[in-house]
């Protein structure tokens, strides 16, 4: 079994792009909205419908007109048409009828121990075990592997006209669980046939987190957090690909909201975020929300850096999940003469299906070098690893006659990791020096005990409360909410496809541990499901609050987790299924400013409880930041505490104001304590605001790694994201300090120049010289260190 780290079908931001000649074109006449939704009819929808169809006739004719294709259309969210035309936006957006011409971009694409961290069995017992009984959870995915285990459950009965399905191939592989397949192959104009079998294993993952019923893999039995839910499965990546479009995402919502889905999850997304005004999924995910939706979307693997939350992640509607960690990890381990087991990390590479065992001999040579014959042909080599690629060495290993290799970082300062082999064959580990050294001390006294490695399925113990460092952090790039909103684990031993060993997530078990906010978000998605299930009839945004101000704070050494990271905390169902208060917003940002902050908000808070009830609101303060007041009235308040009365179903709004002077450069922020009286419940908003530094701290490449070759005289452009200790993003020139120089070759590097379309992100263009070879380029911002970045300069490419 491999272990798959960091999954999300997340945009390699080199291939971050607006499509030319795609959009998606927004229609005056409006949508039919929650009239699409099943058992919805009458003549308001007819007339309705035949407005916007006669509309879309007309606007059809006059894009044929211009020589463009109209390859699809949307209804429910949006009246719309999704657009191919050389004729420019201007144009389109010039035409009668027209409301708005959004840009096309591109996108990409452990369960045993993930339900009691996020107390979910309690939150079954609450909800007198309804599971997530009657609830449709919709996974906008790679698909799924429909006879899974995980998605075999012969007691449920399908809503009355379902299964729906886009063709009759899906038709064949709905069910009792999974009661929707659609994929779009006539929106991608594909050349061979697509279905929503997954051929990549991502979606079959994520379906299995959010309601995957009981089974047995072959390390644990997982179950789903929502197991008795429906699932609608809306393939939007075609065949085995790893990036989608956003004209098929707006599609796919809208299906989804014409098919009756009641939560929508989508682990996808891009690092380049575009303004929420030009995005066509914003706008249709905050109507899916308008109209009861609740919208769960993974923060993104672009973590540590700061302000690298995703594109659809800062939507202000979803809930924004991040990465925490887990109380158990299954890894490969090392054994020698029968001691307690050495976490080990198994490369890439080929591993053998059972652990191997054999004569082990510790080495001081360079494994970057030729390894000596004499001695080492079928025992295990174990040495500190060499400067050269991870390739070389297992090569040099297995030159030399060794079963296989087990490498250790230099010092205990260096982690161990997952190593990265390409071709090479031998199997091979990595652990860490300590547990080298233990390694070798045996060996020392007994030079032929025999050492055993197992490349999978090891049991370790793990620090569930803490933040994984790919999780992608706020603040997002208007600093106008908090984002991520919550956190769930984001390791998971879970399903996956089977039947394609090319396919990123693929086991032939059909079983895999892996980890990214992919499998974070589905886990919240599939706990919307259980929350709306056991108590039906609230709105979108009181299903978020329950779920988000309910989480705890992640607790630290130091102190509490930021708000940036986290959110308001760690999933907490139980207390979520249990809640009697619900707020709008679940946060609130009071944005950047010069060091004298004078400012109030707006907290509505509503008794979903079944008593009336008074509610106590005082701030938790983080890091002796200035405490908020209460008031019942606009306007600035005094009280640091509020008591509020309020009956059930009912709402009160109380303002929330922020006052300090000369505030130093810095975060400043906290939680609201929100209790009940009669149940002892509790709810937590997180407050915010930050004071700029203007100094370069962080440098993010958010267009990924820059290609090792490329065409002589080609120019590549790469994106970068200043910003200071907060995350703030830095924008001026006078504090960026930038110079960029060509070390190498005979090409040239530009001027700064600040992206109009994705905000806060600032472009550096590279051209190659017009001569094969070598072109090194040196970029420096602020007193960081300088950067280089080498491309080789080819005729072709």
């Amino acid at each position: 079994m491999r272990i798959v780290a960091a999954l999300f079908l997340w945009i390699s931001v080199s291939a971050a792009q607006i499509i030319p000649g795609r959009y998606i074109v927004e229609l005056t006449a409006e949508p039919l909205g929650v009239l699409a939704r099943p058992g919805a009819g009458g003549q308001l929808k007819s007339q309705r419908l035949g407005t916007l169809q006669s509309q879309q006739r007309r606007v059809r004719r006059a894009i044929e007109q211009r020589r463009g294709r109209v390859l699809g259309s949307l209804s429910a969210v949006m009246n719309g048409l999704v657009v191919e035309s050389a004729v420019s936006e201007a144009e389109l957006q010039a035409l009668a009828g027209v409301a708005k011409v959004y840009p096309v971009e591109v996108v990409r694409a452990d369960l045993d121990r993930a339900l009691p961290l996020h107390h979910v069995q309690d939150g079954w017992a609450y909800s007198a075990g309804m599971e997530g009984a009657g609830v449709r959870i919709a996974i906008l995915d790679t698909g799924i592997t429909p006879e899974h285990p995980g998605f075999q459950d012969p007691s449920l009965i399908p809503p009355a006209g379902f299964p729906l399905a886009s063709s009759e191939t899906n038709r064949a592989l709905a069910g009792r669980k999974i009661i929707v397949a659609r994929s779009y192959e006539d929106l991608y104009e594909l050349d061979e046939p697509d279905s929503v079998r997954d051929r990549v294993g991502h979606g079959t993952a994520v379906a299995m987190c959010a309601a995957g019923v009981s089974n047995g893999g072959p390390f644990a039995r997982v179950t789903g957090v929502a197991p008795k839910a429906w699932l609608g499965v809306y393939k939007v990546f075609p065949l085995d690909s790893g990036s989608a479009r956003s004209d098929v995402l707006a599609k796919a919502l809208d299906d989804a909201l014409a098919d009756g889905m009641d939560v929508v999850n989508m682990s996808l997304g891009s690092a380049m975020v575009l303004r929420l005004d030009q995005s066509v999924v914003a706008l249709a995910v905050e109507r899916m929300t308008r109209f009861g939706v609740v919208v769960v979307v993974s923060a993104g693997n672009s973590g540590p850096a700061l302000a690298s939350i995703g594109n659809y992640a800062t939507i202000p509607s979803t809930i924004a999940v991040a990465a925490s960690g887990t109380d158990r990890v299954f890894n490969g381990a090392v054994t020698v003469r029968g001691a307690e087991p050495l976490e080990a990390y198994a490369s890439n590479g080929t591993a053998p299906d059972s652990p191997i065992s054999a004569p082990a001999r510790h080495m001081d040579a360079d494994p970057c070098e030729a390894l000596p014959d004499a001695g080492l042909a079928g025992r295990i080599v174990v040495a500190k690893t060499g400067s050269c690629l991870f390739e070389t060495q297992l090569n040099n290993a297995e030159k030399a006659g060794a079963a296989a290799l087990v490498l250790y970082p230099s010092s205990t300062r260096i982690a161990p990791g997952r190593m990265g082999v390409r071709a090479a064959k031998l199997p091979a580990v990595m652990v860490a020096y300590d547990s080298a050294m233990t390694v070798k001390a045996a060996l020392d006294l007994d030079p032929e005990a025999p050492l055993r490695i197992a490349f999978a399925g090891v049991p370790f113990p793990s620090d569930a409360i803490r933040l994984q460092s790919f999780s992608s952090r706020g603040p997002t790039y208007d600093y106008s909410v908090i984002k991520p909103d919550i956190a769930a684990t984001g390791y998971v031993y879970t399903a996956v496809q089977s039947t394609n060993p090319d396919g990123d997530v693929y086991d032939k078990s059909g079983y895999l541990a892996v980890s990214g906010t992919s499998f974070s978000s589905p886990i919240v998605a599939g706990a919307a499901a259980v929350l709306k299930g056991f108590r039906p009839g609230l709105t979108a945004d009181q299903y978020r609050s329950l779920l988000i101000n309910s989480a705890g704070p992640m607790m630290l050494a130091s102190g509490p987790e930021r708000v940036q990271r986290t959110g308001t905390g760690i999933l907490h169902l139980r207390a979520a299924v249990a809640g009697t208060i619900a707020a709008y917003p679940t946060s609130l940002s009071f944005g950047i400013g010069a060091g004298t902050l004078e400012n109030y908000d707006q907290l509505t808070l509503t008794n979903v409880g079944r008593a009336e009830d008074v509610f106590t609101l005082s701030a938790l303060r983080y890091d002796g930041a200035p405490s908020p007041a209460f008031s019942e009235s606009p306007g600035m308040g005094i009280a640091e505490t509020s008591s509020i009365r309020i009956a059930p179903g009912q709402s009160k709004t109380v303002y929330v104001s922020w006052a300090a002077e000369k505030l130093a450069p810095g975060e400043y922020q906290g939680q609201i304590l929100i209790q009940d009286t009669l149940t002892g419940a509790s709810a937590m908003v997180p407050y915010w605001h930050a004071v700029p530094s203007n100094v370069v701290v962080n440098r993010s490449l958010v267009s990924g790694t820059p290609p090792t070759q490329a065409r002589v005289g080609q120019a590549v452009t790469l994106y970068f994201r200043l910003t200071d200790a907060s995350g703030i993003a830095i924008m001026d020139r006078q504090y960026l300090k930038y110079s960029g120089t060509v070390v190498a070759g005979g090409g040239t590097v530009s001027d700064l120049l600040f992206s109009t379309s994705y905000p806060n992100l600032i472009a550096v263009t590279l051209r190659l010289g017009t001569e094969p070879g070598r072109n090194t380029f040196r970029i420096a911002f602020g007193d960081l260190p300088a950067a280089e970045y080498t491309i080789e300069g080819v005729r072709t490419q």
